[in-house]
């Protein structure tokens, strides 16, 4: 009889493009690279990867606001590009499409709950209600409100 070994949550290996971000996001973090980052061979040269590679991670980068590409110019990082690299807790954000005193949902004993429960696992919690996104076509409104909350899934 085999040992219950219990289950594992589920993980996702990650690409050398994003080992590649987070290496980068962490040097940048430091002051390595000043203001300009090096070409895109001396950056792969030194990450040991491809330059295929490396455009992905920079691209991760800049779509994160630490760095701005511009073609046949050098990297540049960001004025608030250091900040963004801090570590920044998870957190969760709720959308209703609604007018917060329409629906009672501020209150409700299951929003209290989830509040609490996400506290005590130190993740955040937003809440947007927003009566816009009841409309026919919400998505351009959602995809505003996703775009600027970088930190909330």
């Amino acid at each position: 009889m085999k040992p219950d070994v219990g289950t594992f949550p589920e993980f996702r290996r990650a690409s050398v493009a994003d080992q590649a971000a987070a290496a980068l996001r962490e040097s940048i973090r430091q002051g390595v690279w000043g203001d300009l980052l090096p070409g895109e061979h001396e950056l792969a040269r030194r990450l040991n990867i491809s330059r295929p590679s490396l455009r992905a991670a920079l691209a991760r980068l800049a779509e994160d606001g630490v760095i701005e590409l511009h073609r046949g110019r050098r990297t540049r990082v960001r004025p608030t590009g250091r900040e963004r690299c801090e570590e920044v807790p998870p957190a969760v954000c709720l959308v209703v499409p609604a007018r917060r005193e329409a629906q009672g949902l501020a209150d409700h004993p299951v929003i209290t709950q989830m509040r609490a429960l996400f506290a005590v696992q130190g993740v955040g919690w937003e809440e947007v209600f927003d009566h816009a996104l009841a409309r026919r076509d919400p998505e351009v409104r959602l995809t505003h409100l996703v775009q600027n909350r970088r930190h909330v899934c």
